[in-house]
């Protein structure tokens, strides 16, 4: 079976996930989520959730060498990680299914592979559980802990449930390279 996902459970230092969070809640203001270059009104019924991207040059190192480690069961040529989005997920807000690639960007490069970090200890939001829409899930529980990592496909399918209570905090890249053919 080919590999559809790799996770590193709790792996993420937590106290860097704290700086994170401090960090990118205390230098300038978050703005609404889009999706894929949509502008925010047709952005709405697909996604609510607060961004900001960072520009860290030694947390892309950090996630990089997730990526890589990563990269040798999915075997595709990468060669850029942009700069990294934090997310804030408040109560209501949501991720409907989606996909982390612009297939129809002019763009020469496509994103390729999609990490993720789990900022916030899973006993201060309810809701907000990441999933695929179809094959093999990751254990969710695993997902829920603060300082996860998971990195997968940017052509997966895969949503961020309505967050219930709380308030949920995570980075998210997409690391680039050819577009796929």
């Amino acid at each position: 079976m080919q590999q559809t996902y790799r996770i590193w459970e709790a792996q993420f230092p937590l106290d860097r996930c704290d700086e994170i969070v401090e960090k990118s809640l205390s230098e300038g203001s978050l703005g609404k989520g889009t999706v894929h270059y949509e502008d925010l009104e047709t952005s709405q019924d697909k996604r609510d959730s607060n961004v900001k991207f960072l520009e860290d040059p030694i947390l892309k190192q950090e996630l990089l060498q997730y990526v890589f480690l990563a990269n040798k069961d999915f075997e595709v040529e990468i060669s850029y990680l942009p700069n990294i989005q934090f997310t804030e997920y408040r109560k209501g807000h949501f991720y409907n299914i989606h996909h982390d690639v612009d297939w129809f960007s002019p763009s020469a490069r496509q994103r390729k592979l999609s990490i993720t970090i789990q900022l916030t200890d899973s006993n201060l939001y309810e809701g907000g559980d990441f999933k695929f829409r179809s094959g093999v899930q990751p254990d969710p529980e695993d997902l829920r802990k603060k300082g996860t990592i998971l990195v997968f496909p940017s052509y997966l399918e895969h949503s961020v449930s309505k967050v219930t209570r709380g308030i949920r905090h995570s980075l998210v890249g997409w690391v680039e390279g050819p577009k796929w053919k």
